[in-house]
């Protein structure tokens, strides 16, 4: 296995593949400013073509009327911090079904053109004939992160700040991606979210004890893989004059997939059977 390869396949399966901490709290109330520097990745659902947002800035998006209730499964996720080298593998891991994140939209406020979603991990449940894996239905994995959005058409503005568990069975716990701002749109019927810019953080600490499996190299310490690419820690996410987290930026997308969402929750067991802690201090070259 390369030097490349095994970097990214440790940052695929813990940067989203895990988080820790209650999937409603943030560690910090501090708004992040970053969202502006969200880099402009294009985005695609699973190699289909590019779907311009729709032109109805202050207008009405038709679709808006029934997304209550509408719930979404992320079919694309790219980073471009604190690495891209994460978006092949979790190109595969989406296919697969094995990373599956949801977005359910819990109310929608036709008067003032808010809508209440929530966020996070779920199980799947598939089957498989040959190589084709077909979902049978999803249901989260962890407590959802409940974040508002204020609507100008198809396109939306994150209100505050967002958190993010993720979770997948070859991570030894939930990983927290924190603080995160931003905004994305729709497609007119509201059947996909063409796009949702991302930027926030992920706490250092968490990263200490947080392993993964690898075949070949047992389950090491995402902490000890980050300082081994020597992509440390570079943000200061809750305004102490202390750098504590990585930066996070990247984007997501879509589709509607209500029909296979299951309520209630059905924890992920993770297959990491022992994780060694690291929290040597990471050089920078």
């Amino acid at each position: 296995m390369t030097y490349r390869v095994c970097i990214a396949l440790v940052l695929a399966g813990c940067l989203l593949s895990g988080c820790g901490g209650d999937g409603g709290s943030d560690e910090t109330g501090t708004e992040v400013a970053a969202a502006d520097n969200v880099a402009d990745v294009g985005g695609t659902d699973n190699g289909a073509p590019d779907e311009a947002a729709p032109d109805l800035v202050g207008g009405v998006c038709p679709g808006l009327k029934t997304i209550q209730g509408q719930a979404f499964r992320v079919t694309e996720m790219e980073a471009t911090e604190p690495t891209d080298q994460v978006n092949e593998v979790w190109a595969l891991d989406i296919a697969a079904y094995s990373l599956v994140m949801v977005f359910h939209v819990v109310e929608y406020n036709e008067a003032d053109g808010t809508a209440k979603i929530e966020v996070t991990s779920c199980s799947s449940e598939t089957t498989k004939e040959g190589d084709k894996v077909t979902p049978v239905g999803y249901q989260f994995a962890l407590k959802p992160a409940p974040f508002n959005v204020k609507f100008d058409g198809c396109s939306f503005t994150i209100v505050g700040n967002l958190s993010m568990d993720v979770m997948t069975p070859s991570v030894s716990k939930p990983f927290h991606i924190f603080g995160l701002t931003g905004g994305g749109s729709f497609n007119e019927s509201c059947t996909k979210i063409l796009k949702v810019d991302l930027a926030g953080f992920i706490k250092e600490s968490e990263a200490f004890d947080l392993c993964l499996m690898i075949p070949g190299l047992g389950s090491p310490s995402f902490h000890w893989f980050m300082n081994l690419a020597h992509i440390c820690a570079d943000a200061d996410s809750d305004g102490d004059g202390t750098i504590d987290s990585y930066r996070f930026v990247g984007h997501v997308a879509a589709t509607r997939e209500t029909e296979l969402f299951k309520d209630g929750i059905k924890a992920i067991e993770s297959t990491v059977e022992e994780c060694l802690p690291d929290d040597k201090k990471c050089v920078s070259l």
